[in-house]
């Protein structure tokens, strides 16, 4: 049977794999995104990756004419080593993604 950890670790995979993005910004700067126009379920993945202890900021609202209003969490740096390495994804461009950030941006 699966760990709560590992149920947690599972969800935030897949809600990243379907509505999150990884980017490199000019090149050289890694990002990763989760929009949603839903604040409470954005905040209750909040809590799960500061309980796991990935760093991560919850921004918003965005105010979209005719439409509601959008919040993102955004990852830099130490948030995105320890997303990639414990939460990790099974979407074939995330992945090659976060191969290029772990190889080249972020040495050991």
């Amino acid at each position: 049977m699966k760990s709560n950890k590992d149920i947690k670790i599972g969800f935030l995979k897949g809600f990243f794999d379907g509505d999150g993005s990884v980017d490199i910004i000019k090149g050289k700067i890694p990002r990763i995104r989760i929009p949603s126009t839903n604040f409470n379920g954005l905040t209750q993945i909040k809590i799960i990756l500061d309980k796991l202890k990935i760093e991560s900021n919850l921004n918003g609202p965005y105010k979209r004419e005719n439409k509601r209003d959008s919040y993102e969490i955004l990852l830099r740096k130490n948030g995105i080593e320890r997303f990639i390495k414990f939460i990790k994804s099974d979407h074939s461009k995330k992945k090659l993604r976060f191969k290029i950030i772990a190889e080249k941006l972020m040495p050991r």
